[in-house]
């Protein structure tokens, strides 16, 4: 009996036994399984970049049942990293990955001379966007688009300058190094083709204090930023460089200056009503100023960065306004023509260089007469205008290198137009703005920038009681200029 019940003891843990390792055996048991890449020829991991590769795409095989990180790379295009889940049965398990090709740049760097010697080039190390990358000299493949460059050397200060590189261009970064506690040297960097001389970068062109200029890529616009060793393309061997700075897309001050050729029109609907006669003046020379300031330009939120203050103001140089009295005798009048804009605008930038905004504001746009005695008749005839408005309207930039197209519209809801709505019981005003131009970077803090611009404003007037035949019941006033302005970017 003890026998017996011995052996039937051994053969119920046997079973047991068994039981709980037939799962374990299954759950191992591989299931057939073929990866595709586009292109082909991608080299496949499962799970880890650490031991040998599964093959090569198209791969036919067996896998294990269950979840694994599938890792697919090929020279030239972005790795794809991705979760999957092997499912158990006998049909062929389909797994299908679109590869996306990397546009590749260059970009040589050497030294150059440092206080007037040429410096060493032991233990000078290159980063690029925060990433060692080797020694110098070497070139360095980077996807098209902006960058930032390092040179870093023990017993120098870091040189540093960003390009902005297009496909299949090289470029060259010359290092010219400064010793710790010497003065800035000149530091250059030039394309194919160009001296170092052609392009400036530290102590020419860039801000005191500031270690980005303005066209400068966020860590969200560069395509090697934050991606481990299984997403970045072979060849750069990129090593993260710990408390790597995020650089600045958006200035936190910008100056702008500049001159306009400007005119006006004016017309009523009638000329032969109350005194209000018509109005040309054309090639007037004025001055024009603006600032923006955007206080949060430092921070990585888009929709905290983006948001910025700015004011503009402009005035017309001594300008007199001719005009033929009664008795046929010409005379001219002082006259002012000034404009204010005040307001906040929001941009989001699709691009280091290129976005879209929303702008609102209040403005002022004022064109008034210094009538003497000798011309006082001529106050009846020319009415000054002096329009208060709340401004609403869009922009936007497109950065296409070294030249962004730039572009505004929208309305403005007058509340005032001065003297010439006094005439009238009721003036009803119907205003349009818009402007087209281009920006050339000069360098790194400062832009050129040609712009015309037209000022639309439909007047429908209701004359008051008593008026004589004739009235006018509507006008349009039309200001136009051409502007050309230099912008400081800090």
């Amino acid at each position: 009996m003890r026998s017996g019940y011995f052996t039937a003891l051994v053969a119920g843990a046997l079973t047991a036994l068994g039981l709980a390792v037939l799962p374990a055996r299954a759950e191992a048991r591989p299931y057939p399984v073929r990866i595709d890449s586009q292109p082909s020829g991608a080299t496949v991991y499962l799970d880890s970049k650490e031991g040998e590769p599964l093959g090569q795409t198209p791969y036919n095989g067996r896998l294990s049942a269950g979840p694994h990180t599938l890792i697919v790379e090929l020279d030239g295009y972005v790795s794809q990293v991705q979760d999957i889940n092997i499912r158990r049965g006998r049909h062929v398990q389909r797994i299908d990955v679109r590869l996306s090709k990397i546009d590749l740049a260059s970009i040589e760097v050497v030294l150059g001379r440092a206080g007037g010697r040429k410096v060493e080039a032991d233990g000078a190390r290159i980063l690029v966007d925060g990433r060692d990358v080797g020694a110098v000299p070497d070139t360095i493949q980077v996807p098209a688009g902006p960058h930032q460059v390092e040179v870093v050397l023990e017993g120098y200060k870091t040189f540093e300058t960003w390009v902005e590189t297009a496909e299949g261009e090289k470029l060259k970064v010359t290092a010219d190094l400064v010793p710790l506690g010497g003065k800035p040297v000149r530091v250059a960097q030039a394309g194919a083709g160009a001296t170092a001389d052609d392009v400036p970068g530290e102590g020419e062109g860039t801000t005191p204090g500031s270690r980005a200029p303005r066209r400068v890529a966020a860590a969200e616009d560069n395509p090697l930023a934050g991606k481990s060793a299984t997403t970045e393309p072979e060849g750069t061997a990129f090593r993260e460089k710990p408390d790597a700075a995020p650089a600045r897309v958006i200035p936190f001050v910008t100056l702008g200056a500049g001159l306009e050729l400007g005119g006006r029109r004016f017309r009523p609907n009638s000329e032969d009503v109350q005194g209000l006669r018509k109005y040309d003046a054309g090639g007037v020379l004025m001055v024009r100023l603006s600032a923006e300031v955007n206080p949060l330009a430092a921070m990585q939120s888009r929709l905290a960065s983006g948001w910025g203050l700015y004011a503009a103001y402009a005035r017309a140089t001594p300008l007199d306004s001719t005009a033929e009295l009664m008795d046929g005798t010409e005379v001219e009048v002082p006259t002012v023509w000034s404009e204010l804009d005040l307001g906040a605008r929001y941009r989001y930038r699709f691009r280091p260089d290129s976005y879209l905004g929303i702008e609102g504001g209040y403005g002022t746009h004022t064109f008034t007469f210094d009538f003497s005695a000798d011309t006082e008749e001529l106050a009846e005839e020319v009415p000054d205008v002096s329009y208060k408005f709340v401004r609403i309207g869009l922009e936007g930039r497109l950065g296409m290198g070294r030249i962004s197209l730039l572009g505004t519209g929208g309305t403005r809801l007058v509340s005032s137009i001065g003297d010439l709505g006094d005439r009238f019981a009721k003036t009803d005003i119907l205003a349009l703005s818009g402007s087209l131009g281009m920006a050339v970077t000069v360098t790194s803090s400062i832009e050129a920038r040609l712009v015309a611009h037209y000022d639309h404003y439909a007047h429908d007037y209701t004359p008051g009681d008593g008026a004589p035949s004739g009235t006018a019941t509507s006008g349009l006033d039309q200001f136009f200029g051409a502007l050309l302005s230099a912008l400081f970017v800090y």
